[in-house]
């Protein structure tokens, strides 16, 4: 019986070659598109999931609103994280990156510099960048320590082991390389290839409240909800920023889930174009209507 159908089925191919070809063509063309589209989809919705406490990390930031304007900034101020950590049990760790493009040089190598970042120790503590070479509680202890992603590794030194290393930033600064890090996920919503410890960390311009130039990130202590610690924010600006609001300004700290900055945000500054929520939706519509 199971042969008859097969048989039956190639005298109508034949008969019909061109309806047969067209078919396939078209069937393999609409799972083509739906499987590029449903991959596209995830990729999209996975955004910096893959950070092991991921449900854990918020980022700082601020809006200001005035009678002419409205701004809704991702970067803030170097005192909030410390800050923050110090008046909030919730909070269990701070870290903040602060972008910078330094001129790199390996001997006589000049080396085009992407995604450099100034940082906080504790950056291993919350977020999934794992080392393959180096220590994560010490490999940035030193002022002139440096750690790389392992492309630029690669990029710089080839296939030789850059730990103990030396890269000069600024043609007078000398940096030694204490960690090697994977290359983070193209679902991140930040690109970095370098790590480096603030310089002058005990400096002025890290005791403000008006140089918005750090993204600011908090890891909350697991038996604590962010939205607790969201309704504390009226209190926390009332407190440090009061002085600083002109008459008709208002303002107010916002601790937006990391796993929602991609597709959730529009805020001024951001480290990389984010995604559309709405796009996600009608993509996944088209891809079902395909099939």
């Amino acid at each position: 019986m199971f042969f008859n159908f097969i048989k039956t089925a190639f005298r109508n191919i034949k008969k019909q070659k061109i309806y047969f070809i067209i078919n396939i063509l078209g069937l393999s063309i609409g799972i083509s598109a739906s499987v590029l589209i449903a991959l596209f989809v995830v990729d999209e919705l996975s955004y910096d999931s893959f950070h092991k406490n991921a449900d854990r990390i918020v980022r700082v930031t601020y809006k200001l609103t005035s009678s002419s304007s409205k701004l809704n900034v991702a970067r803030t101020a170097p005192l909030y994280g410390p800050t923050m950590k110090n008046d909030f049990p919730e909070v269990e760790y701070f870290n903040r990156f602060q972008k910078a493009v330094p001129i790199i040089k390996y001997g006589e190598k000049i080396i085009e510099t992407e995604n450099f970042f100034y940082t906080d120790k504790n950056v291993f503590n919350i977020f999934s960048i794992n080392l393959i070479h180096g220590n994560g509680s010490t490999a940035l202890e030193k002022i002139n320590s440096i750690v790389i992603s392992q492309k630029t590794s690669n990029k710089i030194f080839g296939d030789d082991n850059s730990i103990g290393k030396t890269i000069i930033l600024n043609d007078t600064l000398s940096y030694l390389v204490t960690g090697i890090f994977e290359d983070l996920p193209t679902n991140s919503h930040i690109d970095i290839n370098y790590l480096a410890p603030f310089p002058n960390q005990n400096g002025k311009w890290m005791n403000t409240w008006m140089r918005n130039v750090f993204y600011t990130y908090l890891k909350i202590n697991e038996t604590n909800n962010v939205n607790d610690l969201q309704n504390q924010m009226p209190a926390f600006v009332k407190k440090y920023f009061s002085q600083y609001l002109d008459e008709g300004e208002t303002m107010e700290v916002n601790l937006t889930p990391i796993t929602d900055i991609h597709l959730h945000t529009n805020f001024e500054q951001e480290l990389k174009p984010t995604g559309s929520y709405s796009n996600v939706i009608i993509f996944s519509i088209v891809s079902f209507l395909i099939l």
